[in-house]
């Protein structure tokens, strides 16, 4: 569930962390590359849009927002119903 305006849940901060560590990370194996000679600051830019998309990766907004519309009396209606096997 997303947090509401000026408020934080402990998520929030594990998704800062995440993003925290994770630019850095990145920020060192790219300059562990041989011969990979561009600015620092395209390097950290790089790092920094890697750790997003690997934090997006391991977050889960859709049941997030269903929990949101079904809280808030709704219905959640599935377009992908899973099949049978």
């Amino acid at each position: 569930m997303k947090s509401g305006l000026f408020k934080l849940k402990s998520a929030d901060f594990w998704k800062g962390f995440i993003m925290a560590v994770g630019t850095p990370a990145l920020y060192m194996v790219q300059e562990m590359i041989p011969g990979w000679d561009i600015p620092a600051i395209a390097k950290l830019s790089l790092s920094a849009a890697v750790s997003y998309l690997i934090k997006n990766f391991f977050t889960d907004d859709v049941k997030a927002a269903e929990k949101t519309i079904e809280k808030a009396g709704g219905t959640v209606i599935d377009n992908n119903p899973k099949t049978q096997s």
